[in-house]
């Protein structure tokens, strides 16, 4: 079995392994909604394109979100923080 540092583990990392390895699998689950992780993986890499491109956020910035419990938080969040921007 490897060895990993887990203080440079980001979880972001981790769905991103997931979604390499088992990308039908369910990685989020709200109400009636099921995301696999290369859904997941598919909207994070657009929320990042549009972060940085449409919105001009880089690493370092820090930005709040105010958000009902739903799927979309963990999707910003996770893309945000995969670009080193603070939530």
């Amino acid at each position: 079995m490897t060895q990993i540092d887990a203080r440079r583990l980001l979880i972001t990392s981790g769905l991103r392994a997931s979604a390499r390895r088992t990308p039908d699998k369910t990685a989020l689950r709200f109400e009636d909604r099921v995301v696999t992780y290369s859904a997941l993986a598919e909207k994070m890499d657009t929320i990042k394109a549009v972060a940085h491109a449409g919105w001009g956020l880089e690493r370092g910035a820090v930005v709040g979100i105010l958000s009902p419990n739903c799927i979309e938080y963990i999707e910003y969040i996770s893309a945000l923080s995969e670009m080193g921007i603070g939530i």
